[in-house]
């Protein structure tokens, strides 16, 4: 059965790279877990999910793969570095209307799936310190649009905020002293939208 599955994505794929050029004029990307991976060849990746966004990007989601880029000399870009970090990081979302603006992101940290914040949540806070490494680190927030039953909102003042930041937590209040990058979709958009945030933990 396994075996069967594999060829099988094997050959929509295949037939996808084949589409595509013709089809786009933009030279749509590859993407896997967030990460973009755009020329990568001779691969084979089993239990994925494939989705095409509306401007022909390719995104394979498979949580069991840790996508790990190197440099020209083989050198692992996202490689642990020894240390210890100087203090808390966190990725925080909030949404004032839950289930308006239709859009689930999905959270990438350093090349591995971390967590979805889904369209009916209000909030979330999620500390990712233990997937960092000391130095270069790579957060990517993945927007999904889910019409389910049609548009519950077309504002643009219904916003999903996701930011990422270094604080620390005392009980049930989070203070964040350092803000790293921010990301934002609203109701009025239907596009899918991914962004990667690179910055420095120490």
């Amino acid at each position: 059965m396994t075996t069967r599955h594999t060829v099988f994505l094997l050959v929509a794929i295949t037939a996808l790279f084949l589409v595509l050029p013709s089809a786009f004029a933009g030279s749509p990307k590859l993407f896997l877990n967030g990460v973009d991976i755009t020329g990568v060849t001779d691969q084979e990746f089993e239990g994925t999910k494939v989705r095409i966004d509306s401007t022909g990007n390719i995104y394979l989601e498979a949580p069991q793969y840790k996508v790990e880029v190197q440099d020209p000399n083989g050198n692992t870009a996202q490689a642990a570095a020894p240390g210890t970090l100087s203090g808390n990081y966190y990725v925080v979302g909030a949404n004032a209307k839950p289930g308006s603006v239709q859009f689930d992101i999905v959270i990438y940290v350093n090349g591995t799936m971390f967590k979805t914040f889904k369209d009916n949540e209000g909030q979330i806070v999620a500390d990712i310190t233990d997937k960092l490494a000391l130095g270069s680190n790579t957060v990517t927030l993945q927007a999904k649009k889910v019409i389910s039953g049609g548009r519950a909102s077309t504002s643009s003042s219904d916003v999903i905020s996701v930011f990422i930041g270094k604080g620390n937590a005392n009980g049930n209040q989070l203070t964040i002293d350092k803000q790293l990058a921010t990301f934002k979709v609203d109701a009025s958009q239907t596009a899918d939208k991914t962004e990667s945030f690179t910055f420095d933990a120490n």
